[in-house]
């Protein structure tokens, strides 16, 4: 990685926006994903994650809060979000969960959030979900890491090893060209709140199938553009 990309990458860890430098590259990942990204590309984006995250640093410190007073905003913040998500859970239950959240169970062991992701995985929670479109963009991480063996059966064994329904895009439509115009449609309004291609189609699979939760590491990519409740899976596990 260039010396330019490091030092931008060091300095969005060390200010605090990104947990640790691997957080910051699957957000890289993330926001390219279909795309034919060249390194300028992503440099920049991370140039940009750094200049827009000094300027809501800024905003905050206008605000002339003090430590314990945000910190209190954070964990009511996290209270009310743990107490809309468990109610609305009542009955029906279907926990959408995000790619990033097994990027980092299968591929990242030494992340620190790695203990609370695997504790939330293999939770009884009942209902846990996630879209065909997250287990390919699994896939497509997990390549430059496994096999193609170890992706077969990553594949076919999906299911069982996370305990996981796949949900696939609606298709209760009157014909072909109904279902793709939906489809773009649908996207496009996602999209338009600020979303990139991946993301939209992933929460638009959530709101068809009416899930309770979604669970994501990336809550700020989603929340604001749903009325699903978006937690981490901190949020979640007891």
């Amino acid at each position: 990685m260039p010396s330019a990309i490091t030092r931008n990458v060091e300095e969005l860890v060390k200010k605090g926006f990104y947990k640790n430098k691997s957080e910051v590259i699957i957000d890289a990942v993330r926001h390219f994903v279909g795309m034919k990204q060249t390194e300028s590309d992503v440099a920049q984006f991370i140039r940009e994650e750094l200049h827009g995250r000094d300027r809501l640093l800024c905003k905050r410190t206008e605000c002339h809060l003090g430590k314990n007073q945000v910190r209190k905003r954070v964990e009511k913040t996290v209270r009310d979000k743990r107490r809309k998500y468990y109610g609305r859970t009542q009955g029906k239950t279907m926990i959408f969960i995000d790619t990033d959240v097994f990027v980092i169970e299968k591929l990242f062991q030494n992340d620190e959030r790695y203990d609370i992701t695997k504790a939330f995985l293999d939770s009884d929670i009942k209902g846990k979900c996630t879209s065909i479109y997250n287990l390919f963009e699994l896939l497509g991480i997990a390549s430059f890491n496994l096999n193609t063996s170890e992706l077969k059966k990553l594949l076919k064994g999906f299911h069982e090893v996370y305990d996981t329904k796949i949900l696939f895009p609606s298709t209760a439509y009157e014909s072909a060209d109904a279902f793709v115009e939906q489809l773009f449609d649908k996207t496009f309004g996602k999209i338009s709140l600020k979303m990139n291609f991946m993301d939209a189609t992933i929460l638009n699979v959530a709101e068809e199938h009416n899930c309770s939760g979604f669970v994501t590491w990336n809550v700020k990519h989603f929340e604001g553009r749903t009325d699903i409740p978006v937690v981490t899976p901190k949020e979640v596990v007891p």
